[in-house]
């Protein structure tokens, strides 16, 4: 398309463009791919189990007085 509309700025997606960079860095990393395959082990956790997603839920509002979402990761395409 840039070639062909050659007076149109094109931006690339940020949030695309930072998942192609951590894609990466994990890739070169069996460190980091490691911590990842935990971190996602220990969300997948909470995400089963109605019981235990609301007593974190609840441990956080005293804690911080709010409940934070803990997310996975996902395809951006």
């Amino acid at each position: 398309m840039r070639t062909e509309y050659k007076d149109k700025i094109f931006l690339p997606c940020m949030a695309h463009q930072m998942n192609l960079v951590f894609g990466d860095i994990f890739k070169e990393s069996n460190k980091y791919q490691d911590v990842s395959t935990k971190a996602i082990r220990v969300i997948s956790f909470f995400h089963m189990s109605s019981f235990f997603n609301g007593n974190l839920r609840n441990e956080q509002m005293v804690i911080y007085q709010k409940v934070i979402a803990l997310t996975r990761p996902g395809d951006t395409r």
